[in-house]
């Protein structure tokens, strides 16, 4: 009887060994409480982007066309800042050569200056503003401001 007593006790103590280290036990695992921890759900912020401006689209606008022929002052036009001059002149019909001269607001302001029986160019300036060209010439001319 003994011996049935220390096999009892043996039994009894591997079953509460199992059941207190999650070992085989008489309950489902369904009846035990989970003892893992979770994380706590922590919100991943959407990649931050900064923001952005498309850059400013400039297209080229015609500012002023002109033509005739002889001296003449053209109306006042304005350009933002850099702008191209450009001109033709045709002294063909006179028989010889002629000149073409287009200054600026300021004495200074010689933009083209030409002697010749027919030509054409462009002048690249960058002083905007509101401006007037004069042209003096002795040939038919054409001239267009174009804003770029």
């Amino acid at each position: 009887m003994p011996i049935v007593l220390g096999i009892l006790g043996l039994l009894f103590t591997l079953a509460v060994v199992a059941e207190v280290t999650g070992g085989v036990s008489s309950h489902s695992s369904s009846d035990r409480a989970d003892t893992t921890a979770a994380a706590p759900a922590v919100p991943v912020p959407a990649a931050a982007t900064a923001p952005t401006t498309a850059p400013a689209v400039h297209t080229s606008a015609v500012a002023l066309k002109a033509s005739g022929s002889g001296a003449r002052s053209t109306g006042t036009f304005t350009v933002r800042g850099d702008w191209d001059l450009e001109y033709s002149y045709d002294c063909t019909g006179s028989g010889s050569a002629g000149a073409f001269v287009v200054n600026g607001p300021a004495p200074a302001d010689r933009y083209v200056d030409e002697l010749g029986t027919k030509g054409s160019g462009t002048t690249h300036l960058h002083a905007g503003g509101t401006l007037r060209l004069d042209v003096e010439s002795t040939c038919a001319w054409t001239i267009e401001v174009v804003d770029v």
